[in-house]
């Protein structure tokens, strides 16, 4: 036996010896991971074991192996009797999850779970569409069945998840029914944007291969879900434009839901393209036939299409430069403002299109309108151009008393022979034996969104110690959206003659910046008063560019620039509601915007606050400025 154990001995120091460290490490490992495994598999009640197991005798086993006994009954229980899944949009899909439990006492078996397959649109279960294998649920037990809703088509929609269980208390089949639905509301409203299309001039010639493409974008503008059935869509007219077939094959019938913003399923885009058959102008229409989810009567839409190769647009202006004095040749004082006009005449054959209108530096200098729809051969259109000093240059000698400001005013067109027109711009100014005072204010868009800018409309206020007020003008509009009239606010506080002469002003595009000037004050009648400066967030998008305005209204360029001008008359059938409503639609969660305020005297800058602006009706009062002894002197 001695013999026997000290064999026993060198044998296992021989097998430690021979095993490396880490085959050692390795087996002390896998008998650690036994071992755990071991204890994982120990259960107080059916809590500490996964699905389909039950707690038997301290450990987790399959449920299937313990059925239920006499008086043993599973009682299946779901955490909704339906689910609703709110506002789905068309190409999204929207996912919910319910619970079933066991509040029983034996394993629930749910033997089969499916939604209803006359009955789907739309609702899925992705558990069910797998190979189904039965659902074990132990007592006290729950799982977790996720359900999912893709609407294919707008409406109202409904389904039934069914479950097939051993709970015969619910009836003799054990089935049980969840109602699956979604929620739809709304009224359609479509538009093409823009309604007229306008090519201008395409150059044409005997070997002529190139062609032009637009777009026209076919919008939905309606509420909530409301939706609309494009059923086709086709060219009428001149076969100079068409439609690629395989565009139309691949969309065309489509629903479209109402507008948001980057949600594929809200509009379509349908590219055009323009091939010259000839020196001729040519003429068609773009035909939409659609109908409103609900209704059966189809209805359609046209946007008129336009192109010319019969000659080109050619640009003519009225004068070489303008230039800016008083009726008496006299230099104009700093603070005052004058205008000129001038006509930009289409004297060539096809449509004149102006892109883009600017100043080679500002000086004062500003024009109206910023946006010019297309001339018309034979046609003109008037630019009034503005010049508005605020400051003196250094005299070009110790003689002169005044001094010149200079720029030009810019046209690109797409005339061929002259893209770039340009018109001198020359002001005489000198300073004002009392001092003006010149506000200025700028302010930062948020440039956020598909449009590039949110074009929001911040406004400059200056008041009276009266209380009169010196801001932009205010346009009143008829319910048929044509101009009744204009109220200047700062003519008001002129005709008061007391509180000096004042006068606002835009000296950019977007009404960036503002500029107010308060002159010409007596001393005799005014002393120790105070001004205040106010800055007013007004409306979130009121100053787009004409074109863009244009397009979402799916009016054209032409036909906005003869609403604003109260031209068209009562035919156009556009209101100011409407207007405002397209405008709010792409004019909401905008970040706050910051305004720069610079106050100058006779040109000299004494003071340059900031303000933020959070929200549309927030106003500030930036700073006071208190005139004493002739001076102005700015106060918190």
């Amino acid at each position: 036996m001695v013999v026997f154990r000290l064999l026993f001995v060198v044998i296992f120091v021989f097998f430690i010896l021979s095993c490396s460290e880490s085959e050692i490490l390795i087996r002390y490992q896998d008998q650690e991971t036994s071992s755990q495994k071991n204890n994982d598999d120990r259960c107080l009640d059916n809590s500490g074991c996964h699905e389909n197991e039950v707690c038997v005798e301290g450990r987790c086993v399959d449920a299937s192996l313990t059925p239920c006994q006499i008086n043993q009954t599973p009682l299946l229980h779901v955490s909704a009797g339906s689910l609703n899944f709110g506002s789905a949009r068309l190409g999204q899909t929207a996912e919910k999850e319910i619970t079933i439990s066991n509040v029983g006492n034996c394993t629930l078996v749910v033997s089969r779970y499916f939604i209803e397959p006359n009955s789907k649109d739309g609702f899925s279960c992705p558990r069910c569409e797998q190979k189904p294998v039965a659902i074990l649920i132990a007592p006290t037990q729950s799982i977790q069945l996720k359900l999912r809703f893709s609407p294919q088509k707008p409406g109202q929609q409904a389904a039934f998840l069914t479950l097939l269980s051993n709970d015969f208390s619910i009836n003799p089949s054990g089935k049980m029914q969840i109602v699956l639905t979604n929620e739809f509301s709304g009224k359609p409203q479509i538009v093409l944007q823009p309604s007229d299309l306008s090519w201008g001039y395409v150059p044409y010639n005997y070997s002529n291969s190139a062609v032009a493409t637009k777009k026209i974008r076919i919008a939905n503008f309606g509420t909530n879900l409301g939706a609309v059935f494009i059923e086709s869509i086709a060219i009428d007219g001149d076969n100079a434009f068409s439609i690629s077939p395989q565009f139309v094959e691949k969309f065309i019938p489509i629903w479209l839901e109402p507008t948001a913003e980057e949600h594929a399923n809200s509009f379509i885009d349908v590219p055009i393209a323009f091939l010259p058959r000839g020196f001729d102008k040519h003429h068609a229409r773009l035909v939409v036939t659609a109908h409103n989810w609900g209704e059966t009567t189809p209805f359609k839409m046209t946007a008129l299409l336009s192109a010319s190769s019969k000659g080109q647009p050619k640009i003519k202006i009225s004068q070489e430069e303008l230039l800016f004095r008083s009726e008496s040749n006299e230099p104009l004082l700093v603070g005052s403002v004058t205008s000129k006009e001038m006509q930009i005449t289409n004297v060539g054959e096809s449509e004149l299109m102006i892109s883009n209108i600017a100043t080679s530096i500002q000086n004062g200098f500003s024009f109206f309108p910023s946006f010019l729809p297309a001339i018309f051969p034979g046609e003109s259109v008037t630019v009034n151009v503005f010049f508005a000093p605020s400051f003196v240059q250094a005299p070009a000698n110790a003689e002169q008393t005044f001094s010149i400001q200079k720029s030009r005013l810019f046209f690109i067109s797409n005339d061929p022979q002259k893209a770039s027109t340009s018109v001198g711009l020359f002001g005489w100014t000198k300073n004002s034996t009392e001092e003006t005072l010149t506000i200025e204010m700028n302010f930062d868009n948020a440039a956020s969104g598909w449009s590039g800018d949110d074009f929001r409309n911040v406004d400059l206020e200056l008041i009276s110690p009266t209380g009169f007020s010196c801001t932009k003008s205010d346009p009143h509009y008829s319910s048929l959206g044509k101009l009744d009239g204009i109220r200047d606010y700062c003519s008001e506080w002129n005709n008061f003659l007391k509180e000096g002469r004042t006068h606002w002003i835009a000296l950019g595009p977007f009404e960036k910046p503002e500029r107010i000037s308060l002159y010409g004050l007596d001393p005799l009648l005014l002393s120790e008063q105070i001004f205040t400066a106010r800055v007013r967030y007004v409306e979130d998008c009121s100053y787009m560019p004409g074109a863009l305005l244009a397009n979402l209204l799916g009016i054209g360029t032409s036909m906005l620039t003869s609403v604003l001008s109260s031209q068209a008359g009562a035919t156009v059938g556009i209101s100011p509601a409407h207007i405002s409503n397209v405008i709010s639609k792409y004019c909401v969660s905008h970040s706050p915007t910051q305004a720069t305020i610079r106050f100058s005297v006779n040109g000299l800058e004494i003071a340059s606050p900031q303000v933020l602006l959070y929200q549309k009706g927030d106003f500030i009062d930036v700073l006071k400025i208190h005139r004493r002894n002739n001076h102005f002197e700015v106060i918190q």
